[in-house]
């Protein structure tokens, strides 16, 4: 597949049946290992999920406090990313209870539980299928709530040519898009930023109201507002909505401001979608390749070439 029909591939994965089998009741906390377009779904759990304390994580080394009361989930699209498996086998040597996300490789070959996922996709493609088994198993989703989640991904796919008129005001106006989420979406801001970064191959800063009032508000009335897009999420708190609309009153910035209806996990949902298609039509109105990455594959074969 292409890019753009990789995206649009989301519909479906999240109509898999997948599922982590998680009971609060015999955990004190959860780490979700991962790194990229793996590690966001760790993000988003981490930002609506609140009965555990869920800490997702990238990097090497597992936290001193992970022990046995403490489940580990390690998410790999490719099963061999060096430093989630580094994590995934110190959860291992401590006794942590482990679960493994992948669509092959060396964690998916593991002993314990394995959940292996369609191949064939850009890890940052792959989200549904990598978060679904989080939000069956902490957020007993359902395939009826899966069936909503979809309706909620194939409407902002409808709003396309939306889409495609924004990506062409970034394109036109070379401006760095700054994306201010909220608590409830500060991972999908993060996953906004990384796919401007890969799809776009643009600069991108991400953030999130209200920690944006006591640092970045400061910077907003001074910048060239002709170098920047203010890009807003609409939240399910009033008091954050209103904090958009008195930020930009006192700046004298306007913010493009992107909500829509329903549970909150349709919305990340939408948002997810909405933010794929922006990037994917950035890159190609910038005449580059959505799909390649080569620049971080070399990085990641030189890596492993030193372990040799």
């Amino acid at each position: 597949m292409g890019m753009r029909e990789e995206i649009l591939s989301l519909k479906d994965q999240v109509l898999s049946r997948d599922s982590i089998d998680f009971d609060p009741k015999k955990f004190k906390s959860v780490i979700v290992a991962g790194m990229g377009g793996s590690g966001i779904a760790g993000q988003i759990l981490s930002d609506i999920y609140d009965r555990v304390p869920v800490i997702p994580l990238s990097g090497y080394t597992l936290p001193a406090f992970a022990d046995s009361s403490c489940l580990v989930i390690a998410i790999s699209y490719s099963g061999n990313t060096e430093e989630t498996i580094s994590c995934f086998e110190q959860a291992r040597e401590r006794g942590c209870p482990t679960v493994a996300i992948a669509s092959g490789g060396t964690i998916s070959r593991s002993s314990g539980t394995v959940i292996k996922i369609p191949g064939g996709l850009q890890p940052r493609s792959a989200i549904g299928y990598m978060i679904m088994p989080l939000l069956r198993g902490f957020m007993n989703i359902g395939d009826q709530d899966a069936a909503r989640i979809r309706s909620a991904i194939v409407s902002a796919f409808d709003r396309e040519a939306e889409i495609k008129r924004l990506a062409e005001e970034l394109a036109s106006e070379n401006r760095t898009p700054v994306i201010i989420g909220t608590p409830e979406f500060r991972g999908v801001a993060l996953r906004w930023r990384t796919q401007f970064n890969e799809n776009s191959k643009v600069v991108a800063y991400s953030t999130f109201l209200p920690e944006a009032n006591h640092n970045d508000t400061a910077w907003m009335p001074s910048y060239d507002e002709e170098r920047f897009k203010l890009i807003a999420f609409s939240s399910i708190d009033p008091r954050i909505n209103l904090r958009i609309d008195l930020t930009q009153k006192i700046t004298g910035r306007k913010f493009h401001v992107i909500g829509s209806d329903g549970t909150l996990i349709e919305r990340i949902f939408f948002l997810i979608a909405y933010g794929d298609l922006l990037s994917y039509h950035l890159g190609v109105l910038r005449g580059i390749d959505p799909l390649d990455v080569s620049v971080l594959s070399r990085l990641k074969d030189g890596l492993a070439a030193s372990k040799r």
